[in-house]
């Protein structure tokens, strides 16, 4: 394993953590094998239906650009690549992948739940190395497609990862990923997450009590409401919680995008999801109703996201070598 600098070591180890966490509390890291799992109390990755509105969505929008800017049996670097369930998924649909993450747990986690995949028709190929995007050599490695899901803005430098993607790239080839936006989205947007969270809590179906608000008719009770969840989503955790790692919203979506045009040609933007990724995993009630109410709830997101009433917290960018 590369010997990084404090600071990289130190976001290493917040995942590390983190994973470790994760699978001792029963996740898989697999969109096809994932289990139920209520450790995560409000968080997309709870239940498989949950993560097939989110990241599912998020899979097959990667798919979905690389079948149509690179074609199909790639070459493909996973970048960050975590436990491994885009990289695994895009194996299974035929393409070469390597994912590398500075992550050592995270790394052999994925090993793992790799060596388990019972899905092995048309599989092409899969392997990952503990290192960081900056460790490979360039006169060894040349891919297709090099994908960076969210991971850009927990770098330090950029410009740094994307010039050294355009080293690693062949000719033609292209990038993707899935970035934060979080600059975008208003105290509006963050009103209509918490009218939702007071709805489902005033049924029963929300993880917790919100009993302040829907006994509070005072001016200041929304405000507060919303200034609260637009600091959730924007800081992506809970007040009680710790953040992801110490590098996590270096940048703003609108610097990420500028940084990513700044070396590539610009192939395609598309916005994301504007709140279900913190509020399915909260719903509560028996398992048809927890899934009919996440359903209409991703449905909503999706329309109002692309009619332009509510604005986004991530976006979508495929873009290729100039």
């Amino acid at each position: 394993m590369t010997e990084y600098h404090h600071d990289l070591q130190a976001e290493a180890e917040a995942f590390n953590e983190r994973i470790s966490e994760r699978t001792k509390a029963g996740f898989v890291p697999d969109l096809r094998r994932a289990q139920r799992c209520e450790y995560f109390y409000k968080s997309f990755w709870r239940d498989p239906k949950f993560m097939d509105l989110y990241v599912g969505e998020m899979y097959r929008n990667y798919s979905r650009m690389i079948t149509a800017f690179a074609g199909s049996k790639k070459r493909i670097l996973d970048v960050g690549c975590g436990p491994g369930y885009f990289a695994l998924e895009l194996a299974r649909e035929g393409h070469e992948v390597t994912g590398i993450d500075i992550a050592a747990t995270a790394i052999a986690e994925a090993e793992r739940v790799a060596e388990e995949n019972p899905y092995v028709e048309h599989f092409g190929s899969l392997n990952y190395d503990v290192c960081s995007i900056e460790d490979l050599s360039e006169e060894d490695k040349q891919f297709d497609v090099i994908l960076f899901s969210g991971v850009l803005h927990h770098l330090e430098d950029i410009n740094l990862a994307l010039n050294k993607a355009k080293k690693l790239l062949s000719p033609n080839g292209i990038i993707l990923g899935h970035e934060p936006c979080h600059e975008k989205w208003q105290d509006k947007d963050a009103a209509v997450v918490g009218v939702i969270r007071c709805l489902l809590a005033a049924t029963g179906h929300w993880y917790e009590k919100i009993g302040d608000v829907l006994s509070d008719t005072s001016e200041s009770a929304w405000p507060q409401l919303a200034s609260d969840i637009k600091e959730e989503y924007v800081e992506e955790r809970d007040k009680s919680e710790a953040g992801q790692s110490p590098h996590d919203n270096t940048f703003t979506g609108e610097a990420i995008l500028s940084c990513v045009q700044k070396h590539f040609r610009l192939l395609e933007y598309k916005p994301s999801s504007s709140f279900i990724y913190r509020v399915l995993g909260g719903i509560r009630g028996d398992l048809h109703k927890e899934h009919q109410i996440a359903e209409l709830l991703a449905a909503f997101d999706k329309y109002a996201v692309e009619s332009q009433i509510l604005n986004p917290n991530y976006f979508y960018f495929c873009a290729r070598t100039v």
